[in-house]
């Protein structure tokens, strides 16, 4: 009983703040004498929203209440809930109704029931690693055609005219390492449903580029494909520690806005607006 009435108050609440505001609603609560006896859940997904997801679980765990969360990727937090093997589970996109291309997955028909809750609002940032002599680079801009160039093999090198141009300044002759995700990720679900909607020509191109066989258009994926010069890795936590590594110097990678913050680095200032389509959606949680 212990465990449906959390399940019941984690489920509750309204808007896009749901979750948090029905989590801080079983922190305010007066706990009953039994609270150590609460049975703890365990969900797995999005490492996007684990940074606020640990938050959470630190903060509730005194009160007798545990969550157990594996932030191993939106595709396996939504596989893992198929196979029950989790009460819930964190994914940036919702089940996936068709087939993703670059993935070669299909659609995903869940057997448990299920209910959509919106959970954390955050923003996808461009974290970087461009060392000048010996100094960190702060202040780089560049346009979403820049970027977008960057994460298809299009530009290569830092010293290229059209981040001269964005920036303002001609940065050294120094290769750049897109940092893509090597699990299914909803970072990178929403990151190439921005492409392909705002540069549709030259992601369908690139997506003929890496994957034969593919029936335009491409469309989004949660599995970036690896190409030449990218590094891939697997979650948000690794993407971050790359980028910030000594090695790493030349890197650009995707990630929520807090593992920058969390890792003291600069994330790239944008020229032009990149949330201008439909492409914007809440995280969500999904329980039974």
């Amino acid at each position: 009983m212990k465990r449906r009435l959390l399940r019941t108050a984690l489920l509750r609440g309204s808007a896009r703040t749901a979750a948090a505001l029905a989590i801080a609603a079983v922190i305010a609560a007066p706990l009953p004498a039994s609270a150590a006896s609460y049975v703890a859940i365990s969900g797995s997904g999005s490492s996007w929203s684990a940074v606020a997801l640990d938050q959470w679980q630190q903060d509730l765990r005194p009160n007798g209440l545990v969550i157990n969360y594996n932030p191993d990727g939106s595709a396996a937090g939504r596989g893992d809930y198929m196979a029950n093997q989790d009460d819930f589970a964190g994914s940036d996109p919702p089940f996936r109704n068709g087939h993703d291309q670059l993935g070669g997955t299909g659609a995903e028909h869940p057997n448990q029931g299920y209910s959509y809750i919106p959970d954390t609002a955050g923003g996808t940032a461009f974290m970087y690693h461009i060392d000048v002599a010996g100094h960190l680079i702060t202040n780089l801009r560049l346009s979403g055609q820049t970027i977008m160039k960057i994460f298809t093999g299009a530009i290569t090198n830092w010293d290229d005219k059209e981040i001269t141009k964005d920036y303002g300044a001609q940065l050294p002759n120094l290769p750049i390492t897109p940092v893509i995700r090597s699990d299914g990720s909803g970072a990178t679900f929403f990151f190439t449903r921005w492409m392909s909607h705002m540069f549709t020509s030259q992601w369908d191109a690139f997506c003929k580029k890496v994957k034969r066989g593919v029936h335009l258009p491409c469309g989004q994926t949660e599995f970036y494909p690896l190409f030449a010069g990218a590094k891939s890795e697997n979650g948000s936590n690794n993407v971050a520690t790359y980028i910030t590594a000594s090695y790493g110097n030349g890197a650009i990678g995707y990630d929520e806005y807090a593992y920058a913050l969390n890792s003291h680095y600069p994330v790239v200032k944008c020229s032009t607006p990149l949330a201008t389509t439909s492409s914007r959606a809440p995280r969500t949680w999904l329980s039974r």
